[in-house]
C-alpha cells in the first residue's frame, strides 16, 4: 500500500537520525530562549522536506491552509489544517491532517477528507521535553484507495536531544531531536 503519510514518517525519522548524529558538534547555547511552540500553526506557514527512499528522492511540502474549530470532550479547540503536496508530481493529498499546540507540545487531532473524518486528540511531539524522555503515540493513517482514516499501531517516541542545531538552505535552526520507528 502506498501511503504518503508513511513517507512523511520515514522522512521525519531519517531527519531525526541525521540531527541526532550531529548534535555533539553543534550544541545550542543554554541561554537561548525557546519559542512558545514547536510548530507554529498560522495559516500560510509551510515546511519543505526532501526525502530519500532507496535511490530516489523527492520533495514534500506541508502547509497550514486553514483553521477550524472542533469541540472534543466538551472543550473547543482551534486547529491548524495541514495539506501535503508533492511538487515533482503536482499532486496534493485530498485528506488533511489536524494539529493543535498545547502547553506540553504539538497535538495531532486526526484528519478530515471528503469521505471520512476522524477526530482524536493525542500528544505527538512533547515540547518542552528532556533528553531521554519516552512516550507513545497512536499511529494514524489514511487509506488512499479506501479513503478512510484508521489507527495502524502505536509509535514509541524518544527525545534524543534538546540542544542541537540543524543547518538548511533557509538557515541554521535550534532543534529538539525526536526519534521513532515505524513498521512497513
Amino acid at each position: 500500500m502506498k501511503n504518503r503519510r508513511f513517507l512523511k514518517i520515514i522522512l521525519l525519522a531519517a531527519l531525526s537520525c541525521i540531527i541526532a548524529c550531529d548534535n555533539d558538534k553543534n550544541p545550542i547555547k543554554s541561554d537561548i530562549e525557546r519559542p512558545d511552540v514547536i510548530m507554529p500553526l498560522k495559516k500560510g506557514n509551510y515546511w519543505k522536506y526532501q526525502y530519500t527512499y532507496l535511490s530516489s528522492s523527492s520533495d514534500i511540502i506541508i502547509r497550514i491552509i486553514d483553521e477550524i474549530s472542533v469541540t472534543y470532550d466538551s472543550v473547543e479547540y482551534t486547529l491548524g489544517v495541514s495539506e501535503e503536496s508533492y511538487p515533482e508530481s503536482g499532486n496534493t493529498q485530498k485528506h488533511k491532517w489536524l494539529y493543535w499546540n498545547g502547553d506540553d507540545g504539538l497535538y495531532g487531532f486526526g484528519g478530515i477528507s471528503d469521505n471520512d473524518t476522524l477526530i482524536h486528540k493525542y500528544l505527538e511531539l512533547k515540547y518542552p521535553t528532556y533528553t531521554g524522555e519516552n512516550w507513545s503515540v497512536p499511529h494514524l493513517f489514511y487509506h488512499l484507495y479506501g479513503e478512510y482514516f484508521f489507527f495502524k499501531d502505536t509509535l514509541d517516541y524518544r527525545c534524543i536531544s534538546v540542544d542541537s542545531t540543524f543547518t538548511a538552505i533557509a538557515g541554521t535552526f535550534e532543534c529538539y531531536v525526536y526519534h521513532y520507528k515505524t513498521q512497513i
